[in-house]
């Protein structure tokens, strides 16, 4: 008989602990509302993705107007907004004269922004094939930004394979 009271007690026990594990919320969740979040309103940024090439066009990485680093018609693209001296803001839009290969092979592509040199770079597999040097002291505009996107217009042709592996932004 009491061999049945400690088996029972300790099986209401353990349905209590586990109907509490279950309800209870999680300890921490991932912020969905990227753009509310100041973690993606930096001055400076240092983006990292290795991609392998499948179609012409598309973004690795873009918020609203103010940023995207992607490729147009198979040439490294970039656009990215800084506050000027005067309180608004200018634009930064260009085409690389880098050509993405159209083969199966992962590159890195990288892009850094220094606010303080007011120095920009894309790099592929570590190599410099873009830079503009802007002026000193300009951060990056975020204003009006809207939300992060990963991979916007980038969808393999269909194709079950992947094409983006290794984001790092910092």
């Amino acid at each position: 008989c009491f061999i049945h009271f400690i088996c029972a007690f300790f099986s209401f026990f353990f349905f209590i602990c586990f109907f509490l594990m279950i309800r209870r919320p999680p300890r921490s969740t991932l912020d969905r509302s990227s753009a509310a979040s100041d973690v993606y309103k930096r001055q400076g940024i240092d983006i990292s993705i290795d991609y392998r090439r499948s179609e012409p066009g598309g973004s690795f990485f873009s918020r609203g107007n103010n940023f995207n680093f992607g490729i147009e018609n198979n040439i490294l693209i970039i656009a990215y907004r800084i506050e000027n001296a005067k309180g608004g803001s200018e634009i930064v839009k260009e085409r690389t004269n880098y050509e993405i290969p159209d083969d199966p092979l992962y590159r890195t592509y990288r892009f850094i922004y220094s606010p303080n040199s007011g120095k920009a770079e894309i790099f592929v597999n570590s190599v410099v094939v873009w830079s503009h040097q802007g002026p000193g002291n300009a951060p990056l505009s975020w204003k009006n930004a809207g939300n992060i996107v990963i991979g916007k217009n980038l969808n393999g042709n269909g194709v079950d394979k992947a094409i983006l592996d290794n984001l790092v932004i910092r």
